[in-house]
């Protein structure tokens, strides 16, 4: 006998807690360390393609569809990283990142995707006969763009930012610290 899935719910009364934690975590800045900027990135490719490796029958359409998942995960990484507010110190040239509004709008709408998806898969998904496996890929194929694309957007700023700011305070000239 199988578990039954927790009613939607309960599945969301547990989850606010959690999405909470990630308002807080994003509204407030934190360190951005420019040379760690690609281990995440690294890891996920890695872990993302021993998984794929591990999918039966990966046939076209589902490579058609984890391409266009990894392009709008691309595309939503790229604004979520845009929208990062990034600040230097004049003094350290230490980049602090905090999430914009927007960017935690992503997330969250993300998540709420996902149980929707779950849900939706749970039930049976109205007759069509989806693949959890392969739904999963194509999910994966999403984070892994929107994560990658955000760490190299986040990185080109941060290096950019940097790189001012020590030409500003070699030339004594008013630092500036955003963007």
């Amino acid at each position: 006998m199988s578990p039954t899935p927790a009613p939607p719910p309960v599945a969301f009364l547990i989850a606010l807690p959690i999405l909470a934690l990630v308002v807080w975590r994003n509204a407030r800045g934190r360190r951005v360390r420019v040379e760690a900027l690609w281990i995440r990135p690294a890891i996920l490719l890695a872990l993302a393609g021993l998984a794929v490796s591990q999918t039966k029958g990966l046939g076209v359409g589902l490579v058609a569809a984890m391409a266009a998942a990894l392009a709008v995960g691309a595309g939503l990484g790229w604004l979520r990283g845009r929208m990062t507010r990034i600040t230097v110190d004049p003094e350290t040239h230490l980049a602090t990142g905090q999430a914009s509004v927007l960017g935690m709008l992503i997330i969250l709408a993300l998540i709420a995707f996902r149980f929707g998806a779950r849900y939706f898969l749970e039930q049976g998904s109205g007759g069509m006969h989806v693949d959890v496996g392969q739904a999963t890929d194509v999910l994966l194929a999403l984070a892994v763009g929107l994560v990658v694309a955000q760490q190299l957007e986040i990185w080109i700023r941060c290096r950019r930012l940097i790189a001012q700011s020590i030409a500003d305070k070699a030339r004594g000239a008013p630092p500036t610290v955003q963007a």
